[in-house]
C-alpha cells in the first residue's frame, strides 16, 4: 500500500492509497494495468471543498470578512430605547404588562374599593357603603383636636390686637392713679354726676354737717383741734398747732428742749404726754404760763401737758 498526491495548479493539493503492483514495462501506456482511470482515461470526480469567497460560501459578521489572517473582536454595548426595533406585540411579556396598566385618560375610573382596600391593608370608608364617600366629621372636642395652634397668628386672625398694642392703649389690673394725675376731673357736685344733696344726710352722731358759714368759721381756727399725733425722737422738737406729741420713756441719751414758738395765734393748741424720766425735756422759744402767771420752763416726768395760746400768752390749761 501506497500514498499517492496529485498537485495540480488549479486545485487544492490531495492525496489518495492505492494498492500498486509492480507494473510490467511495455513501451504502451494503454498497456499499463489498473491505472484506476475511466475508460476515456480521465480523472475519477473528486469529493473536495470549494474555494471560500466571503459573502458567497461563507458568511461575513456586519459587514466583516471572516476569511484572512487576525482576529476578530466582537463587543457588545448597552442600547438605547430608541434603537430597538420590532413589533411591541411580539413581545409577549411587555405587552401583557403594559395591558394590566390603567388606559390612558381614564382617571382611575376602572379602580374598585377592593383595589383601594387591597392596596391600603384597610377599610377607609363605611363597608355597607364601599362606592361613597364620607359626607361629614362626627363632633369632636377641642381638646381631642391635634396640632392646634398657639398664636392669634396660627389661627389665621389678622386684625387682632398684638400685646405691644394692648399695653399702649390699656393700664395693668391693680394699677393706680394719684388724683392729681387724672385729667377732666369735674369741678362741682353736679359735673360729678352726683344728684344728692346735704339734706338727704341725716343728721346724726359723727356724722353732722356745717353750713357754709360755719365751714368759714371753722377754717379760721386752724390749729385750734388736735389733727395728729407724734412721737418724740433723741432730738430737740418744734411743736406744730394741732398737733399732739408722744415723748416716751428711754429715748434720751441728753436733755432736749421742746419749741414752742409756733403757738401765736389765740386757740393755738398743743398736747405734750412726757413719759422720760432719765432726761430732761424744757419749754424754748416762747414762755408758758400758768393759771397764776407762773411761768414753767421744765416739763416734769410722767406728766401730761395741754397748751393753748390765750391773750397773748401760751398757757397750761390742765
Amino acid at each position: 500500500m501506497r500514498a499517492i498526491c496529485i498537485i495540480l495548479s488549479t486545485l487544492p493539493a490531495f492525496c489518495f492509497s492505492q494498492t500498486v503492483r509492480p507494473l510490467v514495462y511495455t513501451n504502451s501506456y494503454q498497456q499499463i494495468s489498473n491505472k484506476n482511470f475511466d475508460a476515456t482515461n480521465t480523472f475519477p470526480a473528486l469529493n473536495y471543498q470549494a474555494p471560500l469567497v466571503s459573502g458567497t460560501n461563507i458568511k461575513s459578521i456586519n459587514g466583516i470578512a471572516l476569511l484572512g489572517s487576525g482576529n476578530i473582536n466582537i463587543s457588545g454595548g448597552a442600547v438605547t430605547w430608541g434603537d430597538i426595533t420590532g413589533t411591541l406585540a411580539s413581545q409577549t411579556d411587555l405587552q401583557s404588562a403594559l395591558n394590566a396598566k390603567q388606559p390612558a385618560g381614564a382617571y382611575l375610573t376602572s379602580i374598585t374599593s377592593g383595589n383601594v382596600t387591597t392596596a391600603l391593608g384597610f377599610t377607609p370608608y363605611n363597608a355597607t357603603n364601599p362606592d361613597g364617600y364620607i359626607s361629614g366629621v362626627p363632633a369632636q372636642t377641642f381638646a381631642s383636636l391635634t396640632g392646634k395652634p398657639t398664636t392669634i397668628t396660627g389661627y389665621g386672625i389678622t386684625d387682632a390686637f398684638t400685646q405691644a398694642t394692648a399695653d399702649g392703649l390699656y393700664s395693668l389690673l391693680g394699677h393706680t392713679h394719684t388724683w392729681a394725675s387724672l385729667t377732666s376731673k369735674p369741678a362741682t357736685f353736679t359735673a360729678a354726676g352726683l344728684t344728692g344733696t346735704t339734706a338727704e344726710v341725716a343728721p346724726s352722731t359723727n356724722r353732722n354737717y356745717v353750713t357754709d358759714a360755719q365751714a368759714t368759721q371753722i377754717g379760721s381756727s386752724s390749729g385750734k383741734f388736735i389733727s395728729s399725733t407724734l412721737i418724740a425722737t433723741n432730738t430737740n422738737l418744734t411743736a406744730a398747732a394741732g398737733v399732739a406729741y408722744y415723748l416716751p420713756a428711754s429715748t434720751l441719751t441728753a436733755n432736749r428742749t421742746v419749741n414752742v414758738t409756733a403757738l401765736s395765734a389765740n386757740g393755738d393748741y398743743v398736747e405734750i404726754y412726757n413719759n422720760e424720766t432719765g432726761f430732761t425735756w424744757s419749754f424754748t422759744g416762747a414762755a408758758v404760763y400758768l393759771s397764776d402767771e407762773t411761768t414753767v420752763t421744765t416739763l416734769l416726768a410722767n406728766t401730761n401737758y395741754a397748751l393753748r395760746f390765750v391773750n397773748g400768752k401760751i398757757r397750761i390749761i390742765n
